[in-house]
């Protein structure tokens, strides 16, 4: 493992704590995050666990603040596609990349496996 040098966490602790928000498609909610959606549909809901409605969703205790970022696929809610941009602003070349984060969970299994894939650009 190499230095660490430059380091970038989140912990989506802004997301809102009850009832909804508006987090248009393809804007920033979050510093350098945004989620383009394939349905006209514009809210995140904050949501304790207990739902089951597709939609894009604020997980937390009821009004807690520590919250985190999910999602329930259906048609309603649409194909949900989240990204983060990061820039490169030292002057130096990235040598490499390292991504850690916890384990996702997965309600509800219906034989489909989430998948988590990243683009580089070159």
């Amino acid at each position: 493992m190499g230095q660490r040098q430059n380091q970038y966490t989140q912990n989506f602790d802004e997301l809102p704590a009850s009832e909804t928000a508006v987090w248009e498609s393809g804007s920033y909610y979050l510093p350098g995050w945004s989620v383009y959606r394939s349905v006209s549909n514009n809210i995140i809901t904050a949501n304790n666990g207990s739902g089951n409605t597709g939609r894009l969703i604020s997980y937390g205790s009821t009004g807690s603040t520590d919250r985190a970022l999910g999602s329930i696929a259906s048609a309603k809610a649409g194909e949900l596609l989240y990204m983060l941009l990061l820039q490169n602003n030292t002057g130096s070349t990235i040598k490499s990349v390292e991504l850690t984060f916890p384990p996702l969970k997965q309600v509800g299994f219906l034989g489909y496996l989430a998948t988590a894939t990243v683009y580089l650009p070159s």
